[in-house]
């Protein structure tokens, strides 16, 4: 399914980019019910990035795919950083923001998710979690932590974006995996994470049924590679092609790790890297 030529595992192991059995039945009778989880001053093209790919995907393919927004309230969640509590260099003046509608709560969500460890019909089951990151998570994530931790048992993949890969790392859920964040936040992003191998150089990085991208923009890359383990590589370029967009197909080629001065590996399980010329 993947480009075997373009996506070869590096000599640094930091990708999983090799072709990988798909980790669901796309062609399956129920659809794949993706879930984002949303929160205030969330980094808008950590969602709708991804969001489109499969958009595209079901629109332009025959698969069943279902798509439900999950936050702590019923409440519209909006991007705006200066509500959610950080102010950053913005104009005092400044309003620029974007609101979500949210179709279920995470305890809503719980509750169908635990139908199916009881045995019960999985209708509504969420099965792709992702993750966006954003100014937000910064802030109290107490909520959104917990609802990772108490999910992740029941999906079958998980995809987040950005320093959404923090909340991944809080729940515990990249204990002793590889994963990437965001670059130029690496020092407060990698320290939420201790016992995670944190990749520096990596646009991104699988490990398992868990998919983290770099900083906000790879989240699109990150997606096309999803999908391309998931539902095959011809798709996913096609994909890309008819969205005009180029995609990265190496998960190692990451000139942001250059720009922010993060190189190679670190992290608890790996070994302190040497920085290049």
């Amino acid at each position: 399914m993947s480009d075997s030529t373009s996506q070869q595992p590096s000599t640094n192991g930091t990708t999983s980019g090799t072709a990988k059995k798909p980790l669901f039945d796309t062609h399956g009778k129920d659809p794949i019910h993706y879930g984002v989880i949303l929160f205030p001053g969330f980094q808008a093209l950590d969602v709708f990035g991804p969001l489109d790919v499969f958009n595209s995907l079901s629109m332009l393919y025959h698969f069943p795919i279902k798509l439900t927004m999950l936050a702590r309230t019923l409440d519209a969640v909006e991007t705006s950083h200066q509500r959610a509590g950080n102010k950053m260099f913005s104009h005092p003046e400044t309003d620029c923001s974007q609101s979500m509608q949210i179709n279920r709560t995470f305890e809503e969500q719980l509750k169908i998710q635990e139908t199916v460890a009881h045995g019960e019909d999985g209708k509504g089951v969420v099965d792709v979690l992702i993750v966006p990151g954003g100014v937000g998570t910064r802030n109290d994530m107490s909520v959104e932590i917990d609802f990772v931790k108490r999910m992740y048992p029941s999906v079958k993949a998980v995809l987040s974006v950005c320093t959404g890969a923090t909340i991944l790392a809080r729940a515990g859920i990249l204990d002793r995996r590889r994963a990437t964040t965001n670059k130029r936040a690496w020092e407060w992003a990698t320290s939420t994470g201790p016992n995670v191998n944190w990749i520096g150089e990596a646009r991104w990085v699988v490990d398992g049924n868990i998919t983290t991208g770099s900083g906000i923009s790879a989240g699109i890359d990150a997606t096309y590679a999803f999908v391309a383990d998931n539902y095959g590589e011809d798709i996913a370029q096609e994909l890309s092609d008819s969205a005009e967009y180029v995609r990265w197909t190496d998960a190692d080629h990451d000139p942001f790790a250059k720009r922010w001065n993060v190189w190679g590996r670190r992290g608890s399980l790996a070994q302190e890297p040497t920085k290049k010329e």
